[in-house]
């Protein structure tokens, strides 16, 4: 039998067969560190099992040998657990916090729709003293409530403490001096009284380094007071933050009385905590976190700061960076020596303020499984997400426990089981489709139907893959919850790629090419709301520091649904293009980088954050083109004022990559077959950049009489996923088409969206006219068809220099898409 048990225990021994679990159970309990009630209580709120019965026995002791073993060996023994299942329940706790580990590890193994638990025998114990969360991002902090529920989840994955720090609670950090309101203090008192009852420890910070005079008696008077008020709620481990603040004294009577940061950071930390120790006792803590918290090779401030604090006083260690993709035994033996044997880890995953489009929903990787005989333990920062971060928190919950045993992908698949149970695949499949983390992305096996589509192939997996996509917020969420209001936005835009990439199978299966077409357009419409929704899905994703940037590696479902539509364009001859349009940066919502290609007056890309000089576009065409013209704009009144940034534009011309020239706006054109371009910015900007680029190669000239929001040119570029807008516009409004000089046409095919048709009239100028005209009202129109639906083709067989389409008749609302001249 395999037991899917987070965090993995030490010792597990199956003993063969299982028990019949009857309810209420009989209670038999030999310790002192807790009461029959309270015993009694934690069973239901954990188990949901009722205890003052004649059923199953629950022996609970702090007598071993009563389980027939001698010791544990551990120095945590307080955290220790044992547990005998046979034909009691035999559980062995020195403490209450054992305690509610071992029912946590019961809770795993009931199987309750059986009622019934396995034979076993677990002896169990952690590997780090703290393992914990910090509730320390930017942004919105959690609700109370959703604090609450974390501290119980943390109670059932053996997390044993939590840190009060949310950077945006203004009375943490920039109204660091003034006392809770009573209401918020009501709110941490039942926070306190939660993590009491589950054996976390309530930890609470202040940040208080961009405003404190660390000199100012009055302002230590002010930090003591303020935890002092926590304190009478029962808080005995207090923080104090330093980090992203200056990295200088910046109040004269400071620079005055210290010769160093460190020196004053040490000498006020020192002063508050003996402070408190006079009022509250001697076992009372303090935890540090310096203004330099990350890297190996440290420098004096932290020296120093580790010299100075009193003893006891633990300080925070990131990592080798802020967001740390690995940490090994040497780097941090190192710094733990530095910090005089004082040192926590703030684990900076899976935090997500840094990129609040995405959720890190991977497992936690790259810790070393020795890490805990150099270091105290860890607090991990969550996401602003609560309930989506305890997805990988339980990851992390396992780690922590137990990191000699600690393997990333088992982690996840059983944490997933002991969550969501029958729909874990479910969500295994969603966290690969969002690439699983910024630190450490992973392609899902999904990604490969791109490389298949590339090839002319057209995968039968295709179909159950964009079923999968569409359905899968109806499977993960029927009936919502607090989890889901965390997924829906990622949840809503895979079912829409889901729903276009059906759409596409559609067009390819059709019966004809009418109705590929619908469906073809059916499928860009709904990419292109997908496309421009802000969270970030289909992607895999890198976080890189220092830049802080992070930058999309492969947007593997956009190139799935491209290669998919430039498909269903080949089977039915089309003569279109769908191009291939990625990059590496994010976006603003309902500005992705594809608007700026879309020639529309508000198709512009607005970059989610300043430039870093690192951000690039590349734009792929199924065919290339013989001459490719690129005309920047980076100034939009719907924007408002923003600073043009400069980009380096290169060509793919005969298989090679070519720089072409750099540009702000303006007009650059590249000759020779051109089967992409690639657009990178030049520089870093600190604000948004915004840019729209109109792509023309060899389209003829093309006039009209209707004034819109899109580009006239659009319905001769040869794309499919552009459009000419025509609205409000009235009988006899024209488009003329220059041929560039006369010659033999055969047919008109005209394209247009199918709910959103213009009744027209088609009109070729007479064989007798002599081309070029100076004006077309000397031209004789020859009417050669009507066009009342979506897929028009007119025979012509004349000889022409000029096509005219005219309304006949009143549009609200039509959409142009192509007009094709054979």
């Amino acid at each position: 039998m395999t037991l899917n048990l987070i965090p993995k225990p030490r010792r597990v021994e199956v003993l063969g067969g299982s028990i019949r679990v009857t309810l209420p159970a009989s209670l038999a309990v030999n310790v002192n560190f807790a009461s029959i009630e309270e015993i009694s209580e934690l069973l239901r709120d954990i188990l949901g099992w009722e205890s003052a019965g004649s059923g199953t026995v629950i022996r609970i002791t702090s007598m071993l040998r009563e389980l027939g073993l001698e010791r544990i060996e551990t120095k945590l023994e307080e955290e220790a657990y044992a547990l005998r299942i046979d034909e009691e329940v035999k559980i062995y706790a020195k403490s209450y916090r054992g305690l509610v580990n071992a029912l946590a590890t019961l809770k795993q193994l009931y199987d309750k729709e059986n009622s019934s638990l396995p034979r076993v025998l677990i002896v169990d114990y952690p590997a780090f003293k703290y393992r914990g969360i910090v509730e320390g991002f930017y942004y919105r902090p959690w609700s109370w409530s959703d604090r609450r529920e974390m501290v119980r989840f943390m109670a059932l994955y053996k997390m044993n403490a939590y840190i009060y720090a949310p950077k945006d609670d203004p009375y943490h950090r920039d109204k660091w001096r003034l006392n809770y309101p009573e209401e918020i203090l009501e709110e941490i008192k039942a926070l306190v009284e939660t993590a009491k009852k589950y054996g976390v420890e309530f930890i609470f910070a202040v940040s208080p380094g961009l405003s404190a005079v660390y000199s100012s008696k009055e302002d230590e008077d002010k930090l003591v007071e303020k935890l002092l008020s926590i304190a009478k709620l029962g808080v005995k481990i207090f923080g104090i933050f330093y980090d992203d603040i200056p990295g200088q004294l910046i109040h004269e009577e400071d620079r005055k009385k210290y010769s160093s940061l460190a020196e004053a950071h040490a000498d006020f930390t020192n002063r508050v905590l003996k402070r408190l120790k006079q009022e509250l006792g001697d076992d009372v803590k303090m935890i540090v976190t310096p203004t330099e918290y990350m890297g190996v090779e440290l420098g004096q401030y932290f020296k120093e700061l580790s010299e100075k604090l009193a003893e006891g006083v633990y300080i925070m260690w990131t990592g080798p960076l802020v967001c740390s993709l690995e940490i090994s035994y040497d780097a941090a033996s190192k710094v733990s020596k530095l910090s005089q044997n004082r040192l926590l880890v703030w684990d900076n995953y899976p935090v997500n303020d840094y990129a609040r489009n995405r959720l890190n929903m991977g497992p936690l990787r790259g810790r070393d499984p020795k890490l805990h005989e150099v270091i105290h333990g860890f607090f991990f920062n969550p996401m602003n997400e609560a309930h989506a971060s305890q997805i990988p928190l339980a990851t992390a919950a396992d780690y922590t426990w137990n990191p000699e045993e600690y393997e990333p992908d088992r982690s996840l698949e059983a944490a997933l089981r002991i969550m969501f149970g029958e729909k874990a695949g479910d969500f295994r499949f969603l966290i690969s489709q969002l690439g699983e983390s910024t630190l450490w992305p992973r392609e899902p096996v999904e990604a490969g139907l791109a490389d298949k589509l590339r090839k002319g192939d057209v995968p039968d997996e295709l179909e159950a893959y964009f079923r999968k996509l569409a359905a899968l917020q109806g499977s993960i969420c029927p009936n919502g919850g607090k989890l889901c209001e965390d997924l829906e936005p990622y949840l809503y835009k895979l079912g829409l790629y889901g729903e276009a990439g059906l759409e596409g199978l559609r067009a390819y299966k059709a019966d004809n090419i009418q109705a590929a077409w619908t469906r073809l357009v059916e499928m860009l419409r709904k990419w292109d709301v997908a496309r421009g929704l802000f969270e970030i899905v289909g992607c895999t994703s890198q976080h890189e520091e220092p830049a802080w940037f992070t930058k999309i590696l492969r947007n593997f479902l956009d190139e799935i649904i491209t290669l998919l539509a430039q498909a269903v364009i080949t089977k039915w001859g089309l003569k279109l293009e769908v191009p291939l349009i990625t990059g590496n940066v994010d976006h603003k919502e309902g500005h992705d980088i594809s608007k700026a290609f879309k020639g529309t007056r508000e198709g512009v890309f607005v970059s989610r954050r300043g430039l870093r000089g690192m951000e690039n576009i590349t734009v792929e065409f199924r065919e290339p083109k013989e001459k490719l013209c690129l005309e920047f704009s980076q100034s939009f009144e719907q924007i408002g004022e923003t600073e043009p940034a400069e980009y380096v534009v290169q060509a793919m011309v005969e298989g090679e990559w070519r720089e072409v020239g750099a540009v702000t706006s303006g007009r650059i054109c590249v000759e020779g077959k051109v089967k992409a371009i690639k657009i990178a910015a030049k520089s870093a900007k600190p604000t948004s950049a915004t840019l729209k680029v109109d792509l023309r190669g060899s389209e003829p000239k093309v006039y009209t009489s209707i004034s819109s929001r899109c580009s006239i040119l659009n319905i001769v570029d040869g794309r499919a996923d552009t459009f000419f807008e025509v609205e409000g516009a009235g009988k006899g409004d024209w488009i003329i088409i220059d041929l560039g000089g006369k010659r033999k046409i055969s047919k008109i095919r005209i394209l247009q969206d199918p709910i959103a048709v213009a009744p027209l009239q088609v009109h070729v100028a007479s064989e007798k006219l002599v081309y070029p005209v100076l004006s077309f009202e000397y031209i004789e129109w020859i009417p050669v068809g009507r066009v009342a639906s979506h897929f028009s083709e007119i025979p012509v067989n004349r000889e022409t220099g000029y096509v005219k389409i005219s309304l006949a008749g009143k549009a609200e609302k039509a959409r142009i898409i192509q007009v094709q001249i054979y």
